[in-house]
């Protein structure tokens, strides 16, 4: 109680989807639909995780073709 947020310009943790525990679609999908949530449309194509999703879309979706 009591606490209060200050947007600020400057990144303080940079991470990466995946891992042992994740791989594939979802992680990356879970992640943008918080920053959507978050950030509202016109910050979406600025994000990392878009940026990532989009160089390796191809991969990714290939691998849940039927």
């Amino acid at each position: 109680m009591g606490k209060s947020f200050k947007q600020i310009n400057q990144v303080i943790c940079d991470f990466y989807a995946g891992g042992k525990s994740e791989s594939g679609l979802r992680p990356y999908l879970e992640v943008l639909k918080i920053q959507f949530d978050l950030f509202g449309e016109k910050d979406i194509p600025n994000s990392r995780y878009m940026q990532a999703f989009i160089q390796i879309k191809d991969d990714l979706l290939e691998k849940y073709e039927t």
